[in-house]
C-alpha cells in the first residue's frame, strides 16, 4: 500500500489520517 507507507513516512493530522482510513480502509 503506497498510500499507507506515505502516511507512515509523513505523519498527517488526525483528520487527514481518519480521511485516509475511510478512503483506503476498505
Amino acid at each position: 500500500m503506497k498510500i499507507k507507507q506515505d502516511t507512515i513516512v509523513k505523519p498527517l493530522p488526525s483528520e487527514e489520517l481518519i480521511k485516509n482510513m475511510e478512503i483506503f480502509g476498505d
